[in-house]
């Protein structure tokens, strides 16, 4: 399916809260169906980033951008979920899936194509049977789906995924990584997906960006073949490297592997031979070994 994701351009984004700065001249650069995910310690201004590009924060300096159209407000075509459900405890799942739809004219025809739109959603999501439940009898993984079949109502270009899965138990994360997997292949919106699960950024994203005191440090690009086998060499080093860039700064391009590792002549690996590349064109790297 080709991309029918925007391009999102953020350009020395700069952020205060009072006296203290929370973003530091940030640049990125999401194109069309490309899925980012931003990482970094709590408080370097992973989330302010997201609300800023939702249109939730709008005292900033720099510019942000979709497909060259500055961003003012909320935007129709971008839609954000957060760590929390944020269900109404009062509607029905099918109706927390209609909350999501486009501020169109109504009609009882329209209204019958988003119920129907709705529906196929949350058959996508595997709640096909939960459409009459309340929400208070849904588990948390459950709500996370309905949330995110509410975000997809109105078949966003731009997906922001704040912390997602965060409250979830380990397995039911797993499977919702790989249900938001599954929906962005099959739908190809562009995605910014902020966490602090590192094995989650790998597993999902095509570009991580680690962020450090609201400047971005460092970014790695995962190359590895969808689906991602979490206990291949390729995957354990991604994550080990990401974490390596979050506790001590940007490693070398070329780092110290164990026996038995592919080579070159003078006893290191090229990290791109393991489907991980790195650019240190943010920030100049701080030459460490792995310990």
């Amino acid at each position: 399916m080709s991309a029918s994701g925007a391009h999102l351009e953020v350009t020395r984004l700069h952020k205060v809260f009072g006296a203290r700065p929370v973003l530091r001249g940030l640049d990125l650069d999401v194109r069309p169906g490309e899925l980012v995910a931003v990482v970094g310690r709590s408080g370097c201004g992973k989330s302010t980033l997201l609300r800023v590009i939702a249109g939730l924060e709008c005292a900033y300096g720099g510019s942000v951008s979709m497909d060259g159209n500055p961003i003012v407000g909320s935007a129709d075509d971008t839609r954000m979920i957060f760590q929390e459900a944020r269900l109404l405890p009062w509607a029905s799942v099918l109706d927390n899936v209609l909350l999501g739809a486009r501020a169109e004219a109504k009609g009882r025809a329209r209204s019958r194509e988003r119920r129907e739109h709705a529906r196929e959603l949350l058959r996508g999501v595997g709640l096909a049977d939960r459409e009459s439940d309340w929400p208070g009898r849904l588990s948390g993984g459950q709500k996370q789906r309905v949330a995110l079949a509410r975000g997809l109502m109105s078949n966003p270009r731009l997906l922001l995924l704040d912390e997602p899965l965060g409250a979830l138990d380990a397995f039911t994360r797993i499977e919702m990584q790989q249900l938001v997997e599954r929906v962005w292949l099959e739908r190809r919106f562009t995605a910014v997906l902020v966490t602090h699960e590192i094995q989650e950024a790998v597993a999902l994203a095509d570009r991580v960006m680690v962020l450090d005191a609201g400047r971005a440090s460092v970014e790695v690009r995962i190359t590895m073949p969808r689906p991602r086998a979490r206990e291949s060499c390729e995957f354990i080093e991604a994550t080990a490297r990401i974490l390596r860039h979050i506790l001590e700064g940007a490693a070398p391009a070329v780092v110290p592997l164990k026996p038995g590792a592919p080579q070159d002549a003078s006893g290191t690996f090229d990290v791109a031979a393991f489907g991980v590349e790195s650019s240190h064109s943010i920030a100049p790297p701080l030459h460490r070994g792995v310990r």
